[in-house]
């Protein structure tokens, strides 16, 4: 079942790097080869890999109350406006890729 408001932040060596609307994480890993596998889904036009990453998550409260992303690369954001900031910070050091 796919959401329409799911927005998974990508995160990747302490910086959050993009962002996957309209996304669907599967239950089960499809694998490609031997190297490949996917377990996420979603609109090509609703994905976005930042030219410029966001960094200082936890100074800027984008953890919320966790110490760190979740295992395997997830949390859960409580907040809309903590996901809100994150987006406005993507724009701001981003305005080229949001004409």
């Amino acid at each position: 079942m796919i959401i329409d408001n799911n927005l998974i932040v990508f995160y990747s060596q302490n910086k959050i790097v993009g962002f996957y609307g309209k996304a669907e994480i599967l239950k089960e890993w499809v694998i490609l080869n031997e190297q490949e596998s996917y377990n996420l889904i979603g609109e090509k036009d609703m994905a976005v890999v930042l030219e410029n990453k966001i960094q200082n998550l936890k100074e800027k409260g984008f953890f919320e109350t966790k110490e760190r992303v979740g295992q395997i690369g997830f949390s859960y954001l409580e907040k809309a406006e903590t996901v809100i900031k994150i987006i406005n910070e993507a724009i701001e050091l981003n305005p080229n890729q949001y004409k």
